[in-house]
């Protein structure tokens, strides 16, 4: 999984990849990871530990590569930072909003977990309903896009990210994400 901001962008997840075999690779990784000029510098965390394996360095038509972490104390204080801002679930409760026009905003990503991969949110929103929209994406690869005045309780399975994608035009009001395991 990568996480960055390329081309200016809000923060951006590929988190649907693979390392490959690197051996001829002098930068150490090879992997399938979606990335966009910018994202040099990304860490790459291994999805299941939740820890930085490597930096992207950058990538061709064919392939992406980066630079394996060998010195791992370097990273611990980005892996803390990470797990307190992004996988960690400790509010049950999230409320986002208003937004503004032409936003993309991951609002939570909930890790992944062996022992209980299996979760149950309630999602109450208010967004401009065709526009606006909710992208949810969970651990089976279930893929759901979701607009407009809904309140509504949803299974997923870990890791699942919720997002937010705004168009334009016209303004969303509110977006309340609260988990009810």
């Amino acid at each position: 999984m990568i996480l960055g901001y390329p081309k200016e962008k809000p923060l951006y997840v590929s988190y649907d990849c693979q390392l490959k075999d690197s051996s001829t690779r002098a930068e150490g990784l090879q992997h399938n990871c979606d990335t966009l000029a910018g994202n040099s510098g990304s860490p790459i965390f291994n999805r299941s530990t939740q820890s930085v394996i490597g930096i992207h360095n950058g990538g061709d038509d064919w392939e992406n590569y980066g630079t394996e972490t060998l010195d791992r104390d370097f990273f611990t204080v980005a892996e803390n930072v990470m797990a307190q801002r992004l996988w960690q679930t400790s509010d049950q409760t999230s409320s986002f909003g208003p937004f503004g026009d032409n936003q993309d905003i991951l609002l939570r990503h909930f890790y992944f977990n062996n022992s209980k991969p299996d979760i149950t949110i309630r999602i109450e929103m208010d967004i401009e309903d065709g526009y606006d929209f909710i992208m949810i994406r969970d651990g089976s690869r279930g893929i759901r896009r979701i607009t407009g005045k809904i309140f509504e309780t949803l299974s997923l399975t870990t890791p699942a990210t919720i997002s937010f994608s705004s168009d334009y035009a016209g303004s969303s009001k509110r977006v309340t994400i609260e988990r009810i395991d």
